[in-house]
């Protein structure tokens, strides 16, 4: 009550704490508090990826399934600042949370240079929609831990939806 860290440490912590993202100032706190950490796992995974002969592009479609607070987007515009590289980046963020949209909407403003869009559904619904799957890099935001939490009686669904619609549809 009246603080959205008891919050976020009860959901965090409390593995019987049922409870979701589903307050926006708990939203917004979950942003201050943890975007750098995360944004930071995704800088050094998109550098291992870009400096690596085998996996180094000259565009990538990222697909962030579960995007929530866009730390990964914040990492990769950050390793493009940082690193000076002129590499095309597309970016789909899929998230059923509307929640996080005020977040994504004050984000425009803040990255520079990457195309991205926000999709507010079940990412197997956006995807099937799809003719084909342009997407190269797909990130999946601790949304497997979500699915063991929240439903684990479906995260062998999930993971076989994962690789029939999604793994197996990649170019």
């Amino acid at each position: 009550p009246n603080s959205c860290n008891i919050c976020l440490q009860s959901i965090h912590n409390e593995q019987n704490n049922l409870r979701e993202y589903d307050c926006v100032n708990m939203t917004n706190c979950y942003v201050c508090n943890y975007v750098n950490k995360y944004a930071s796992e995704i800088y050094y995974a998109f550098q291992a990826l870009v400096n690596n002969p085998s996996t180094r592009k000259e565009s990538y479609n990222i697909l962030s399934i579960g995007c929530g607070d866009w730390a990964d987007l914040f990492g990769v515009s950050e390793f493009l600042r940082r690193n000076a590289i002129n590499i095309q980046i597309n970016y789909t963020g899929v998230d059923k949370n509307e929640n996080w949209r005020e977040i994504h909407e004050n984000i425009v403003a803040i990255v520079a240079g990457i195309h991205f869009q926000f999709e507010y559904m079940d990412v197997f619904d956006y995807v099937n929609a799809l003719e084909n799957v342009p997407y190269n890099v797909v990130i999946l935001e601790y949304v497997l831990n979500e699915i063991r939490k929240y439903t684990p009686d479906t995260i062998n669904a999930f993971i076989n939806g994962l690789a029939h619609n999604i793994i197996d549809r990649l170019p």
